[in-house]
């Protein structure tokens, strides 16, 4: 393959994550030259090391994940649905193999303190932003927010090895429930079917 003369550092992160995602590791620069095409030693001069090449690609995800959080929750509405709302639109990224494919980026992100230290900020973001719509529903020595945030990502994982239907879909009436069990009169009400909104 020919050797492209300029690729933006963006493009050469996606490969990396691409990569990583893939092969379900920290790529080599004989791997991201080969996908990028570019040489190794062109990857060196940018990035420096192998392990400042995959630290970039992860944080380039985690801005991509923030955003879509901040986009989210900047459109949710207040209430307990909303807060459903919100954890149901983000389970939509793990539909179509996404749902594997972060996992595989998550164990990349356990791996490194900068990551872990990102992926918990997200979470007390996440969680910030349910109690925040619920708006002291629950009261102040009884926050949801923690509760339905660990609800979902344990949910996801049963979605997971289920294999079946979409995220949004499996996660939706286990969070209400649960907001139903925990804030009597205050959950969401029924939803309409998928498709007939």
């Amino acid at each position: 393959m020919p050797r492209r003369k300029s690729v933006p550092d963006e493009q050469i992160l996606d490969d990396v994550l691409g990569l990583i995602e893939r092969v379900g590791g920290a790529p080599s620069f004989a791997a991201v030259a080969a996908a990028s095409g570019l040489s190794p030693a062109t990857l060196v001069q940018r990035f420096g090391t192998k392990e400042a090449m995959v630290a970039a690609a992860l944080a380039r995800a985690w801005d991509r994940l923030e955003a879509r959080t901040e986009r989210a929750v900047a459109a949710m509405a207040p209430g307990p649905a909303g807060a459903v709302d919100l954890l149901v639109e983000l389970s939509g990224d793990y539909d179509g193999g996404g749902y594997v494919d972060g996992l595989v980026l998550l164990r990349e992100d356990l791996r490194r303190s900068a990551t872990r230290a990102r992926g918990l900020a997200w979470l007390h973001r996440l969680e910030t932003a349910v109690d925040a719509a619920i708006g002291g529903t629950g009261g102040a020595d009884r926050p949801v927010g923690r509760l339905l945030v660990s609800l979902w990502q344990g949910e996801l994982a049963w979605w997971g090895f289920a294999g079946q239907g979409r995220a949004g879909d499996h996660v939706r009436p286990r969070l209400e429930h649960l907001l139903r069990t925990v804030l009597p009169g205050a959950g969401p009400g029924p939803r309409p079917e998928p498709g007939h909104r």
